[in-house]
């Protein structure tokens, strides 16, 4: 009868050490493991950057979009110069550069009024983190609402830009271009 509970004793230990370790292992992140290049380790943590994924797969992905997404905050020049990974993490180490804001972005009058009509409020550039995307976005707005109203020969570009202290000012000057009608398409056939 004792060889019994002490058999039971320890097919039930043995079944509590194979939980907790099922449960431990499941709780086993991927960890991103990143030494800064240009800043401190205290400015990577205020960047509030992932460091835990369920799989390798998913911190490689992060890790290829970090530029991108440092560059959103304002560090345009943000690169990954390095990787090198181990069975349970990646390491890298990681260039941001400066932080770059938008001290003011101004506009003619009259672009003003296309480019709210296009959704921009050119507010959003002032005081905020410089995005090279969020740029290039707002030109592609304004060359595509051009292109599809007569104008294929539009032009915009930022004008007397100053960076000052990481600071950023710039006119931005749209220029239309001449309006072209199509009023005639002819189309040939052949026989191939």
């Amino acid at each position: 009868m004792a060889k019994l509970i002490q058999y039971k004793v320890y097919v039930l230990l043995f079944s509590v050490f194979c939980i907790l370790f099922n449960i431990l292992n499941a709780q086993t992140k991927f960890k991103l493991i990143i030494h800064p290049v240009s800043i401190d380790t205290l400015t990577i943590s205020s960047l509030n950057l992932q460091n835990s994924f369920d799989n390798k797969q998913n911190c490689i992905q992060y890790v290829n979009h970090l530029p991108s997404l440092l560059a959103i905050k304002g560090y345009a020049a943000a690169s990954v110069d390095s990787v090198w990974e181990d069975s349970t993490s990646v390491s890298i180490k990681l260039f941001t550069g400066d932080k770059y804001q938008w001290l003011n972005l101004s506009v003619n009058d009259s672009d003003y009024v296309l480019l709210n009509a296009l959704g921009y409020n050119m507010n959003n550039f002032s005081k905020q983190n410089f995005s090279s995307e969020k740029l290039e976005q707002l030109y592609n707005d304004v060359l595509n609402y051009y292109n599809n109203n007569g104008y294929p020969f539009a032009n915009i570009f930022l004008d007397s830009l100053k960076i000052t202290d990481n600071n950023i000012t710039a006119h931005l000057k749209i220029k239309s271009g001449a309006l072209y009608h199509i009023d005639t398409v002819i189309i040939e056939g052949g026989a191939h």
